[in-house]
């Protein structure tokens, strides 16, 4: 379903929805002192699609100042803005997070879910396990 925000921002408004697509984001970030925070809206596909690139739109990427706001209105509907960007990522690779290998190169590749897919090896998880077991024996030593 799509649904469509109006957002005003440093004197600009534009209109942005997930129209064709799964994700609309307004997200606020922040990394560390030496960056400002950011303002970003976006709209994405779903990147779980193993198969496909998967379609992102942004419409802004701002640091924000002191003092700096912004309006966020979700609106029945509305002709949406030009996004600044449009691009397509490429399917994630099945590939171990860990050392790189394929499914092709190992036994298991384990599959994760979070916000991004993210795999791990049965042999990287048998390295995890050795040191894990190092690390509690070191720690009953002492």
């Amino acid at each position: 379903m799509t649904k469509t925000f109006k957002i005003k921002f440093k004197g600009k408004e534009i209109v942005a929805s997930n129209e064709g697509l799964d994700t609309l984001q307004l997200l606020v970030s922040t990394s560390s002192e030496d960056y400002p925070p950011q303002l970003s809206v976006s709209a994405h596909g779903d990147y779980s699609n193993k198969e496909h690139p998967v379609q992102e739109k942004t419409w802004i990427i701002e640091n924000l100042n002191p003092g700096d706001s912004f309006e966020f209105t979700y609106v029945e509907s509305g002709e949406t803005s030009e996004p600044i960007r449009v691009h397509d990522v490429e399917p994630f690779k099945e590939l171990c997070f860990f050392c790189g290998k394929s499914k092709n190169d190992v036994e298991i590749l384990i599959e994760g879910k979070k916000i991004l897919t993210s795999y791990i090896c049965n042999e990287c998880v048998d390295t995890c396990i050795e040191v894990i077991r190092k690390e509690r024996a070191k720690k009953k030593s002492t």
